[in-house]
């Protein structure tokens, strides 16, 4: 939908992740749709498109997500969606 409705912002954001990808540094981006204000769940799901989630997923989630991959790495040079 952003393609359509957001078309200049869309390619801004489409040219960035092209440019990590050929950095040569490990990189994750995390996307994430819908963020709310409230306090953390602890069930942030993860996805690259293939199963369905709820795109709304509160800011501490989002930062929980953030801290944990930056210990972990499981998702290093690729671009999880995360949603609840």
């Amino acid at each position: 939908m952003a393609r359509l409705f957001l078309p200049k912002p869309y390619k801004e954001i489409v040219a960035s992740g092209e440019l990590t990808k050929v950095s040569g540094l490990d990189w994750t981006i995390v996307r994430f749709i819908a963020p709310v204000d409230g306090a953390p769940t602890g069930n942030a799901k993860v996805t690259f498109g293939d199963k369905k989630i709820s795109f709304k997923i509160t800011r501490a989630d989002i930062s929980a997500f953030v801290l944990k991959e930056l210990s972990n790495r499981e998702y290093v040079r690729s671009m999880p969606i995360i949603g609840s």
